[in-house]
């Protein structure tokens, strides 16, 4: 006895489309020349282009506030250390009087700030268990002069701008496209 049996053609999903169509080439072509698969090409393509400048401009306002709160905590340390807080801020403090670097109430220095590495470096400490005066601090005071000297010139400069433009789909889909012929 020889049994019969019907089986279906293999059927293709489009997502763009959310639908349905036959797993053929003619069927794929035609259903991919058609207007409403390209419109929907289209509409996904400028959907994620906009998703992609939104992050992108959310993620340089996160940037800006990033930047500053540390140059609100580096300001509150300075102050910190300025007041003699604690012992570290009472032994950076006798580490640059004894250089001759005086430090305001912003954390600024006010003589010889270039000097300091220097004479910081060839200084031995008198008590060996004493430590001597940490790099990061130096980094810190030169870094509190570079930013006064940069709060004027803080302009941004557009970078070249580029043709190429790449977003990510919610589905994980790396899509790259031409900012100026809208393609692919």
């Amino acid at each position: 006895i020889r049994a019969d049996y019907w089986k279906s053609n293999d059927r293709k999903f489009c997502d763009f489309c959310k639908c349905w169509i036959a797993d053929n080439k003619p069927s794929i072509q035609f259903h991919e020349n058609g207007r409403r698969h390209k419109a929907n090409v289209e509409k996904r393509i400028s959907e994620i282009s906009k998703k992609a400048a939104k992050d992108e401009k959310n993620r340089k306002k996160m940037d800006i506030e990033l930047k500053k709160m540390e140059e609100a905590a580096m300001a509150a340390y300075a102050q910190d250390i300025s007041r003699n807080a604690d012992m570290t801020s009472q032994n950076i403090n006798r580490t640059l009087k004894e250089a001759g670097v005086q430090l305001d109430g912003a954390g600024a220095s006010t003589s010889r700030a270039e000097e300091v590495p220097a004479v910081v470096e060839r200084r031995k400490p008198v008590d060996p268990l004493l430590p001597p005066i940490d790099p990061q601090e130096l980094a810190f005071i030169q870094a509190q002069k570079a930013a006064a000297a940069q709060k004027d010139s803080d302009v941004i400069e557009p970078k070249d701008p580029t043709l190429w433009c790449e977003a990510q789909t919610p589905e994980g889909y790396t899509y790259y496209w031409n900012v100026k012929t809208n393609g692919e």
